[in-house]
């Protein structure tokens, strides 16, 4: 079986909590993360051994990803999460 390869978008508490469950998974690899705060995705990415982004757009640009976490707020649909 293959190992689903997820991003998130954005990495505060309700993205870290998301984080931490899919980290979890046996059957899951989170290889992104994005956040417009560069040391918080940094961060992220170092504990999860993935890539980090400045920006969400630029990740789903680049990675090539099974699934993809992140808020459902007006602001992320619309392309104004950067």
């Amino acid at each position: 079986m293959s190992r689903l390869k997820v991003g998130c978008v954005a990495t505060g508490f309700i993205a870290g909590r998301h984080l931490g469950a899919l980290a979890a998974m046996p059957d899951v690899d989170v290889v992104a993360v994005a956040d417009p705060v560069v040391e918080r995705a940094a961060a992220a990415a170092d504990q999860l051994g993935a890539r980090s982004y400045d920006d969400g757009l630029a990740m789903l640009g680049v990675e090539d990803l099974d699934a993809r976490c992140g808020p459902a707020s007006h602001r992320s649909r619309t392309g104004h999460w950067r």
